[in-house]
């Protein structure tokens, strides 16, 4: 089943069809990802600077794909530096990833992705 397979078929009531096992396969795909919380900032010294910084929320299956989709989306490769944080290739910024949580990680602070809406 590819990944990108999309329920085709629905009831009346716009749920998906119980005819077409692929539905629910695909279904049973999405509800296994997760949210992430990742905050990207420069390094000085190797350490992390702070003085500019953007977080990003990101849908995925597991830690290593959300940096993959980070990656895609932000055009820079990323290696593990130990305890949830990443280094970009040329060191000049770090990457530091948690599963989201609603209870810290509110509204009140400003997005350059949010996936919290998508599937």
């Amino acid at each position: 089943m590819p990944l990108h397979h999309a329920p085709t078929s629905r009831s009346i009531d716009g749920s998906p069809d119980a005819r077409n096992p692929l539905d629910f396969l695909f279904l049973e795909y999405e509800a296994m990802k997760t949210l992430f919380f990742i905050e990207i900032t420069d390094t000085f010294g190797g350490e992390a600077n702070y003085s500019w910084v953007t977080r990003h929320i990101i849908r995925a299956k597991n830690e290593r794909g959300a940096i993959c989709a980070l990656s895609r989306r932000s055009g820079l490769n990323w290696r593990s530096a130990g305890c949830e944080r990443y280094d970009s290739k040329s060191g000049a910024t770090c990457a530091f990833i948690r599963e989201y949580d609603p209870e810290t990680d509110n509204d009140r602070i400003r997005l350059e992705t949010d996936d919290r809406g998508t599937k």
